[in-house]
């Protein structure tokens, strides 16, 4: 009997998911080269080796950050995680403060801002 397309399909996935987790690097530093998924998948790997160095388990992280450890499990497969969850996870593994850069104010764009300012500003007095 032949294959349903659908069935196929489904194991084209399987096989797809399998080839980009072997692919991907938690060393990776150049994320603007990755898709979405594989940046999630890249903070999934360095999450995993985080929590195996601190000798902790799945139920460990799960329990810390009270939510269920088939939630953080999915989150070390698949990179899928609740952006909450993520925040619970990243303060159980003790690495909240590097939260504190993400989407920060660079250097670059208190410059702009510094520079629109000094545009704006009246220059002279005007006159009577």
């Amino acid at each position: 009997m032949k294959e349903s397309l659908s069935a196929r399909l489904e194991r084209f996935k399987q096989s797809n998911k399998k080839r980009t987790s072997d692919h991907i690097n938690a060393n990776t530093t150049n994320l603007l080269m990755c898709t979405d998924d594989e940046v999630a998948l890249i903070l999934a790997l360095r999450a995993k080796k985080l929590r195996m160095d601190q000798n902790k388990t799945q139920s460990d992280i799960a329990a810390l950050g009270n939510f269920p450890t088939s939630a953080y499990s999915l989150f070390e497969r698949t990179g899928k995680i609740s952006l909450n969850s993520f925040i619970k996870t990243v303060r159980a593994l003790g690495r909240l403060d590097e939260l504190s850069s993400v989407l920060a104010e660079t250097v670059s764009d208190k410059i702009d801002a510094y520079e629109k300012n000094l545009k704006s500003t009246r220059q002279r007095v005007s006159k009577r």
